[in-house]
C-alpha cells in the first residue's frame, strides 16, 4: 500500500516578483512553515519511513537547523518571561528561592 503525502499550499500568500508586478512568486517562508506544520501532524512511523529515503547528510543538516531553532525559541521565551517577571517587581533571587522551594516540595 503506497502512502501519499498531501500538502495544501493553495492558501500560500504570493508576493510580487522582482521581474514584474504582474508575475508572482510564492512566499517561501509561509510555504515552509506550512510544510513543517503538516509534517508535525504526521505519525512518527510515517516520518521515519520518509526520513529513511533521505541521505544522512541532509538529515544531519535538518537536525542541526532544528536544534538551533529550538534553542533560539527557548532563549526568546525565557527572555520574555524574565522581562515579564521583572515588570511585576519580582527579583531573580525571589524567583530562584521559589523554584528551589517547589523542587524541594516535589522531592518529598
Amino acid at each position: 500500500m503506497s502512502e501519499e503525502w498531501y500538502f495544501d499550499f493553495s492558501q500560500v500568500k504570493k508576493t510580487p516578483s522582482k521581474q514584474s508586478d504582474e508575475s508572482y512568486t510564492p512566499d517561501y517562508e509561509q510555504l515552509f512553515s506550512k510544510a513543517l506544520t503538516n509534517l508535525a501532524s504526521q505519525s512518527s512511523e510515517r516520518i521515519t519511513r520518509a526520513a529513511n529515503k533521505v541521505d544522512i547528510e541532509t538529515l544531519r543538516k535538518i537536525y542541526e537547523v532544528m536544534v538551533s531553532v529550538l534553542q533560539e525559541a527557548q532563549e526568546s521565551k525565557v527572555s520574555d518571561m524574565a522581562v515579564s517577571i521583572a515588570e511585576q517587581g519580582i527579583s531573580a533571587e525571589e524567583l530562584v528561592a521559589y523554584l528551589n522551594m517547589q523542587a524541594d516540595t516535589k522531592r518529598k
